[in-house]
């Protein structure tokens, strides 16, 4: 599965919001990240992306805060196609998540946030003999 362009932050803080939305509406996890995923996006006001979404007779609707994120309506659908596929796949598990919390909870597990990384691999060692 490949990783969308947006941080693991903004991955984390779409799900959180469309799982709030969706137990609002009271539909499913995946019922409300399909209806995000299809829903119109627009650039309002002071650079936040608002959408509001209605499919299969619920309603869903959330607001991205545009500072410190910085998304384009385009990197917002590839999060919420990121989520569905993730959600997807943690129903499709064995065993099967019992409802829907813990199918968010799981999901929430999975998107981990990186929290260090560096690039100056100078002194790193490879140990001789591993693998011989």
């Amino acid at each position: 599965m490949l990783r969308p362009v947006a941080p693991t932050q903004f991955n984390r803080f779409l799900l959180r919001s469309i799982w709030d939305g969706a137990k609002r509406a009271g539909t499913s996890l995946a019922d409300a990240l399909n209806a995000a995923l299809v829903s119109d996006y627009s650039d309002v006001g002071h650079g936040r992306i608002l959408t509001a979404t209605s499919v299969g007779g619920h309603s869903v609707s959330f607001q991205i805060p545009q500072p410190g994120y910085y998304m384009t309506p385009a990197n917002v659908v590839e999060s919420v196609e990121y989520l569905l596929t993730l959600v997807e796949g943690i129903q499709a598990g064995t065993p099967a998540p019992a409802n829907d919390s813990a199918t968010y909870a799981t999901a929430l597990r999975e998107l981990h946030p990186v929290t260090e990384f560096t690039s100056d691999f100078r002194m790193a060692r490879i140990a001789e003999g591993v693998g011989r």
